[in-house]
């Protein structure tokens, strides 16, 4: 027997009340995708390769629909203020305030991160003078 074409689906249903919506409110969220496959294609590499996409289909759906339930900014939005925060890319504090609290939260523990990073790649002023010291002493 020969396959010609295949197709795979995902399903996942979400409890919105786990992420702040109502209580006994659910949501299905489901993707399908099809495929030709070429003759000596490898059917189980495709079939991995729709799988791993319509899980990835309905992993965004589910987020961008929990995100939502708290107020805050899409997905897409935070993610693109995250990067940008992240690279060190002029950020507005518009954006921050339109944040939920489990958003904002995120943002937090980033901005820790990022001081943390700082303090350990950052010289102190005792390393500084010993090494100027140091220097002074070989002349």
């Amino acid at each position: 027997m020969e396959i010609t074409n295949i197709t795979t689906s995902y399903t996942r249903k979400a409890n919105h009340a786990l992420y702040g919506g109502g209580q006994y409110e659910s949501s299905d969220h489901f993707a399908s995708l099809s495929a030709e496959v070429a003759e000596g294609e490898d059917i189980v590499v495709v079939e991995n390769e729709l799988r791993t996409a319509c899980v990835e289909m309905v992993n965004q759906a589910i987020l961008e629909e929990i995100s939502t339930f708290q107020g805050g900014i899409t997905a897409e939005r935070f993610y693109t203020y995250l990067r940008d925060y992240v690279a060190n890319r002029s950020v507005d504090s518009a954006t921050y305030e339109d944040c939920n609290l489990a958003q904002k939260a995120i943002l937090q523990a980033v901005k820790r991160g990022k001081q943390m990073g700082k303090r350990d790649t950052t010289p102190t002023m005792k390393t500084h003078h010993s090494l100027v010291n140091k220097d002074a002493n070989k002349k």
